[in-house]
């Protein structure tokens, strides 16, 4: 490989790196912040739990960097938010259905 094209692609794989440290970080703020607004608009318990608790640990791994955002590293904070992003639908639609439960 050339080197100019190396220089290249080490800037795009720097780059990709820091926008997915800057997204693992935010959307766990985002969780959270969602979680602790579920105090009012009627979240269940583990929810809220899960939401304020669980996406801070890759948040606290990435910024300590012991959590490399790989396609590994990247896969278990997907699989955090997803679960908390499904919870919290589930959630939502239940309680439109049944908006006495509020």
């Amino acid at each position: 490989m050339a080197p100019a094209r190396k220089r290249a692609t080490t800037g795009d794989h720097l780059q990709n790196q820091s926008f997915a440290a800057v997204f693992v970080v935010t959307s766990s703020a985002a969780i959270a912040a969602w979680s602790i607004a579920g105090w009012w608009i009627g979240l269940s318990r583990w929810l809220r739990t899960f939401g304020v608790i669980v996406p801070v640990v890759p948040a606290a791994l990435v910024a300590a960097g012991h959590l490399r955002l790989g396609v590994h590293g990247f896969f278990v904070v997907v699989i955090v938010d997803a679960v908390w992003a499904v919870g919290a639908a589930i959630e939502l639609r239940r309680s439109a259905l049944d908006p006495a439960g509020l």
